[in-house]
């Protein structure tokens, strides 16, 4: 890929138009790609380092597809890595007040349904949009863990500042 380091290391799926990647700038990670999940728009990996072990996830969920659709490969990913800790990296064009947007729209209504049926906690309450164009800001980016991957981590933040609660 153009633009990064030729030692970092970089996953991806698919052979069409890839929107979605996962980037490793630290040899001390032991990653591999999970394909059973992993498309275009989505891959799946399994890390390591030292005795911790997780799946992070990076997912791409274009405005134009139905979520559900994208809600069942989230699905999927739960039950391919099972009690294991999980991480998802989501552009998931979904809106929601609980994330620090202006408003919910039916993708986001669709996301705060799933997050709490599965369990699922959010990174939240950032300052500081995903998405910022010069008439409008929006917070469509989503970090979410599942209550495994919780407890292994302490102090962790996301870009500008969001807080793992």
């Amino acid at each position: 890929m153009a633009g990064f380091p030729k030692d970092y290391k970089i996953f991806t799926c698919g052979w069409d138009r890839i929107r979605s990647a996962i980037i490793v700038n630290n040899n001390d990670l032991d990653v591999i790609a999970i394909t059973q999940a992993s498309h275009e728009d989505v891959i799946l990996t399994e890390i390591r380092h030292e005795r911790i072990k997780f799946n992070g996830a990076s997912l791409y969920l274009p405005i134009d597809r139905d979520i559900e659709r994208d809600l069942g490969t989230i699905e999927k990913i739960i039950r391919l890595t099972k009690e294991e800790g999980l991480l998802l990296a989501l552009d998931s064009n979904a809106r929601s007040k609980i994330w620090s947007d202006t408003h919910t729209n039916a993708r986001g209504r669709a996301m705060e349904e799933y997050t709490i049926t599965r369990e699922l906690i959010m990174n939240v309450d950032s300052d500081v949009p995903s998405l910022e164009r010069t008439r409008r800001r929006s917070w469509i980016d989503l970090t979410l863990f599942n209550s495994t991957l919780a407890q292994k981590i302490r102090g962790w933040t996301c870009g500008g500042g969001s807080k793992l609660r």
